[in-house]
């Protein structure tokens, strides 16, 4: 999937999976975008040979990710970065409830910077679990996190010199995902720990908060429901 020099598309409720590229992009690269609104979208099993496993963003302006689950991408080339998302010279670009899980060969989600001014990425409500380094960013950048949770990720955050980067409601623990990699179950950590992005559904269209709080990630989770049977008079 690659989209180029578009305005003001809406990508909604895909499940791109197992593609292999030998450039940038295993699941998707968007490259001179504006305003563009990616929801709903589940990226998983992908492979560049160049950077970004699951996603690759070059020179987009206003791109927002809402309800994303990048899942199990990897980068097989030599000096490649960006094993979940690489994003560069990109301003304004927020992640509201992303999932970003066990992608391989470099950092979740590589930012890079090479004009001279100043660009600005916001993570909300985020979840990264499984990868050697989590967020990776250089250039003159600040990124904004607010709400996240680490988990099994030894380097959370890596930075340049000219980098900037805040962290707010950060904490660790076991998402506890069902076996599909990425739904919540009962005893996540990510369970009523989020901050309000103004997401009112998850990844399904199920509605958020379920239970006293907002959940991290792209899922929501459904608590079980009792069911009253009727009563049968024998």
């Amino acid at each position: 999937m690659y989209f180029v020099g578009s305005d003001g598309d809406l990508l909604k409720a895909n499940r791109i999976y197992d593609n292999t590229t030998a450039g940038n992009g295993g699941g998707g690269y968007f490259q001179s975008i504006a305003n563009m609104l990616l929801v709903d979208n589940l990226i998983y099993g992908n492979a560049a040979d160049a950077d970004g496993g699951g996603i690759g963003l070059a020179v987009s302006e206003n791109v927002t990710l809402v309800n994303t689950a990048v899942l199990d991408n990897r980068i097989t080339g030599s000096g490649s970065l960006g094993a979940g998302m690489y994003v560069a010279s990109s301003p304004n670009l927020r992640l509201l409830h992303a999932t970003l899980a066990r992608n391989g060969g470099s950092s979740a989600i590589y930012l890079i910077n090479y004009s001279s001014e100043q660009v600005t990425t916001t993570l909300t409500n985020t979840i990264l679990t499984s990868h050697s380094v989590g967020i990776s960013v250089t250039g003159i950048s600040l990124v904004k996190i607010n709400g996240i949770l680490w988990y099994d990720t030894p380097i959370t955050v890596t930075k340049g010199a000219t980098a900037t980067v805040t962290v707010a409601n950060q904490r660790t623990g076991d998402p506890v995902f069902a076996t599909d990699g990425y739904h919540l179950t009962g005893g996540s950590a990510a369970i009523d720990r989020g901050v309000d992005a103004g997401v009112t559904t998850d990844i399904d269209g199920d509605a958020r908060p379920q239970g006293a709080g907002i959940d991290l990630g792209a899922d929501e989770w459904l608590a079980p429901r009792r069911v009253y049977l009727p009563l049968v008079r024998r």
